[in-house]
């Protein structure tokens, strides 16, 4: 029931906007939020793959380190 007023509520702003063609601009300014919104979520997406594989870069680096310590203490 209430996505049915919803849709109403939608379709009637449409028909005013669209007299002017203002309907238009508001569609694009959404894809645009909407673009960009996508484009945030999947920019923290690689930072966490980025920091996870330095992470794994850095701690192969420790292994080797003890491991050099290790042959140079013996």
């Amino acid at each position: 029931m209430k996505s049915e007023k919803v849709w109403l509520i939608l379709h009637r702003l449409s028909e005013i906007l669209a007299k002017d063609g203002t309907i238009i601009v508001i569609l694009l300014m959404l894809i645009v939020k909407f673009v960009n919104i996508i484009a945030n979520q999947s920019k923290k997406v690689y930072e966490i793959i980025d920091n996870s594989q330095l992470f794994e870069h850095n701690s192969h680096s420790l292994e080797d380190n003890s491991q050099t310590y290790e042959f140079n203490s013996q």
